[in-house]
C-alpha cells in the first residue's frame, strides 16, 4: 500500500472518530494529538523497559507499544495532510539527500 493510500484511510478513520465524538479538529488539534500520542508511546516504552510501573505482561505492553507507534505515525500523517505538507517529498529532501553524498 502506498503512503498516499495509507493517509487516505487514516483520514477516513479520523473523520469518522471526530464525527462520532463531536471533535473539532483545527490545526492546533493535530499537533496536540501528536504530543498526546507521543506521551502514551513514552509511557509504554518506560513500562516495557522496566522504568515504569508495569500493570500488564511484557507481551501486552509490547502490543500497546506497537499500537502507540501506529497512533504517532497516523497523527503525523494527518498533521502533514492538514498542513499541505508532502511528507514523501519532505523526507526525500531532508533524509535521502544524505544517500547521494
Amino acid at each position: 500500500m502506498e503512503l498516499n493510500d495509507i493517509t487516505k484511510n487514516i483520514k477516513a478513520v479520523s473523520d469518522k472518530y471526530a464525527k462520532n465524538c463531536g471533535i473539532n479538529r483545527d490545526k492546533d488539534w493535530h499537533l496536540l494529538k501528536i504530543q498526546e500520542e507521543l506521551g502514551e508511546l513514552t509511557q509504554q516504552h518506560l513500562k516495557l523497559s522496566g522504568r515504569g510501573r508495569a500493570s500488564k505482561t511484557p507481551e501486552e505492553h509490547r502490543k500497546l507499544l506497537e499500537e502507540e507507534v501506529a497512533d504517532v505515525f497516523a497523527h503525523v500523517l494527518l498533521y502533514a495532510h492538514n498542513n499541505d505538507i508532502n511528507i514523501e517529498k519532505a523526507v526525500k529532501d531532508k533524509w535521502f539527500t544524505w544517500l547521494e553524498k
